[in-house]
């Protein structure tokens, strides 16, 4: 039997249930400010709206998987400037290329670690209400 190479194990429930993982590669982007002390938003605020347009640059052109800072709903007063994007690309080196015209990375306001992930289970909801024209992640 030929099997993937996360395969370690012979037992048929294990291999029924690993038959069906998705397996699809994407690309972490952990990026961290370089500058750890002092107010978050002091240095990053010149270059956001750049960011800012450039992530979405990705996302309109399918790289960009996913985005965000690392914020927290019950606490709003956290966040240190960091954050971490998902990307599609095929490889951790074109990941790193990508990442490297970031706005923030460009200028050396953060640096960044790629990290290769498989995404194999979870689910998306999604809900699209035709006479309103909305879309609703959740």
């Amino acid at each position: 039997m030929n099997l993937p190479q996360d395969i370690v194990t012979d037992d048929p429930q294990e291999l029924a249930l690993r038959q069906r993982l998705a397996r699809r590669q994407f690309y972490l982007c952990i990026t961290e400010r370089t500058e750890r002390e002092g107010d978050a938003m002091a240095n990053l605020k010149p270059l956001m709206s750049a960011h800012l347009a450039w992530i979405a640059g990705l996302e309109a052109s399918g790289v960009a998987f996913a985005a965000g800072p690392f914020r927290d709903h019950q606490d709003p007063s956290y966040w240190n400037g960091d954050g971490m994007f998902i990307l599609r690309a095929d490889s951790r080196q074109a990941a790193a290329a990508i990442a490297d015209t970031c706005p923030f990375h460009a200028s050396g306001l953060r640096r960044y670690k790629i990290i290769p992930w498989w995404m194999n289970e979870g689910s998306i909801s999604l809900t699209v209400k035709l006479t309103s024209g909305q879309v609703v992640l959740g």
